[in-house]
């Protein structure tokens, strides 16, 4: 989706529509100068009902769930990307649970651990949480809590529900199932994702960046790393330095592909002041996916060392001296930043539509343990499975010229009989009618043997298993026609192949 500002003018009230449809806000006054969305005016006050006091309630909805459980609507105020885009504008929050008057909702609940306590939704004032933004430093309020504007966490719970609703869910057909517990005013620069706790946390800012909860591409990319880590692909403490590159790159990809810019947190990041220090100009972006092939490429396993970004030349006030400092330069950063450049290639060549569908069944191939070589051979062959031998051959094309050779043959999946390595899986045939056969290449680790069949949103939809044997035929005949994924364990290797169903 190109990035379009999602405005909404409230004029009379509505019942919260279904999961990715537009909850809305538009100006007044609409008229076709005002189409494109980027031409703002002033925004009328929204009419939503009353107590006696006076103060306003959110639009109670239908219920949406056999439960019975209601879903509300209430008034907000944020920014549609980020202070630079422009000055924050009226919306609706969806989504709210209970009372409404919190921000708890269906895909998140966010809050402030300094204003609200930690693990607590930030509360509406007076019914109404169209608070006001500040957008000078927010560093202060990790000592100071008047400098921690309650706007923050209203922002964060806005971007987060929309894009659970309008990408994940409506555009990528991902059934989100978990409720994300994002966090502002946490100290430091930028932000990060746990998904143990289904936490994402961004930070009020320091010396390179500003406010993460008001840049709207850093929410995104770390409620990416949550959404992946749904999926079956997670990374964090004691993963390689390639599958945390992996997660990086796409978690880049997605946040880039929903808002049509390649360039990652241009408003966020900034620079000290670099007095009279000479160097090269200061780079302000955190990341970009847009980088020279030649010089931002794998070369099969030994990249460049002297690859960093995002550089500022500042002047160091404790000690006079002027120095460099670089947003990104360790390896999971510069590496995914190789991986993603090879998906924007790709979503470049092919289009967002086939390469968006193209990362994201890759994505659920893979794992804690997954490397380049890995994500490679399974990234091709997802585009062959997808969308046929021309597209297959275009995917491979693009990690090619990026540094990133498959292997040959079956030997891809099997480079190592480790605990825990890939297991090299035959399937066939594909398209696939009434069965499938599946064979495996372990003979040094005899049976028993488990699989499983996913659909195309991951979910298992067969089962079964063999005591022993390397080879052996799965009915599926009571499938219906589409994308499906085959996974087989022996012991602790596990292999994979996606396959169609035609009738």
């Amino acid at each position: 989706m190109v990035r379009l500002p999602f405005l909404i003018i409230l004029l009379f009230l509505t019942a919260v529509p279904a999961r990715g449809q537009d909850a809305a806000v538009l100006p007044d006054s609409v008229s076709d100068e005002l189409c494109p969305l980027d031409r703002l005016g002033n925004l009328a006050a929204f009419a939503v009902p009353a107590f006696d006091d006076g103060s306003v309630h959110p639009a109670w909805s239908l219920p949406v769930e056999p439960s019975g459980t209601f879903r509300l609507n209430a008034p907000a105020r944020v920014f549609l990307t980020d202070p630079a885009d422009g000055d924050a504008v009226e919306v609706v929050l969806q989504g709210l649970l209970g009372d409404g008057l919190a921000l708890d909702g269906e895909f998140v609940r966010a809050g402030s651990d300094r204003l609200d306590g930690q693990g607590k939704a930030a509360r509406a004032e007076d019914g109404d949480f169209r608070f006001e933004p500040d957008t000078t430093e927010a560093v202060h309020c990790i000592t100071d809590l008047t400098e921690c504007p309650s706007f923050d966490a209203v922002n964060v719970y806005y971007h987060v529900d929309h894009y659970a609703r309008e990408f994940w869910e409506g555009r990528m057909g991902v059934d989100i199932t978990f409720k994300a517990e994002a966090r502002v005013h946490v100290a430091g620069d930028g932000g990060f994702a746990d998904w143990n706790t289904r936490s994402m946390k961004v930070g009020v800012g320091n010396i390179f960046m500003k406010n993460g909860a008001l840049s709207d591409d850093l929410i995104y990319h770390e409620y990416n790393h949550l959404v992946m880590a749904s999926l079956g692909f997670e990374a964090g403490a004691g993963t390689s330095e390639q599958t945390r590159a992996l997660h990086e790159a796409y978690a880049d990809y997605f946040m880039a592909t929903w808002t049509d810019d390649p360039r990652i947190a241009e408003w966020l990041v900034t620079c000290p002041p670099r007095a009279g220090c000479e160097g090269p100009p200061n780079d302000t972006d955190l990341r970009t996916m847009v980088l020279n092939a030649e010089e931002w490429n794998w070369r099969q396993g030994q990249p460049s060392e002297s690859l960093k970004y995002g550089i500022c030349t500042r002047f160091h006030e404790g000690d006079g001296k002027c120095k460099q400092s670089w947003n990104n330069f360790t390896n999971p950063y510069v590496w995914g930043m190789i991986w993603g450049a090879a998906l924007w290639d790709l979503r470049t060549s092919l289009g967002p539509e086939q390469a968006d569908r193209i990362a994201l069944e890759a994505v659920r191939q893979h794992d804690y343990q997954t490397d380049f070589a890995e994500a490679h051979a399974a990234i091709v062959q997802t585009g062959h499975d997808l969308f046929g031998p021309n597209v297959g051959d275009q995917v491979r094309l693009a990690f090619e010229q990026r540094g990133f050779l498959l292997s040959t043959g079956t030997e891809r999946f099997a480079r190592s009989a480790g605990s825990g390595r890939p297991l090299a899986l035959e399937l066939w045939p594909n398209p696939a009618g009434a069965s499938i056969r599946l064979r495996t290449h372990a003979p040094e680790m005899p049976g028993p043997m488990v699989w499983v069949i996913e659909d195309v949103l991951g979910r298992v939809v067969r089962r079964g298993g063999s005591a022993a044997g390397l080879e052996w035929t799965v009915d599926v005949s009571s499938l219906p026609p589409g994308l499906y994924r085959a996974r087989v364990r022996v012991h602790t290797r596990v292999g994979s192949r996606s396959f169609l169903i035609t009738r």
